[in-house]
């Protein structure tokens, strides 16, 4: 069982580079996310669902599942 990582508003993430098939998929026709795709989470649903503000969406979150994105190599939000 893999660890997933718990994340927060703020947070800056990526696509897993290891995916395979996202559970809620990478979305359809101009919104398409790929393995390059980088976000900023900005919800965090009550069952864990994340919702991901990606540059290429245009307003339109795409929503996923914890275990398909990482967080973006230092890009966790810091609390002062």
């Amino acid at each position: 069982m893999e660890r997933v990582e718990e994340f927060k508003v703020g947070d800056w993430v990526r696509i897993r580079l290891t995916l395979t098939s996202a559970k809620y998929g990478l979305g359809s026709h101009s919104g398409n996310e790929t393995l390059a795709s980088r976000g900023v989470v900005y919800g965090v649903d009550a069952d864990g669902r994340l919702r991901i503000q990606f540059a290429r969406r245009e307003g339109r979150p795409w929503i996923g599942d914890p275990a398909d994105v990482e967080l973006e190599q230092g890009g966790a939000t810091t609390t002062t």
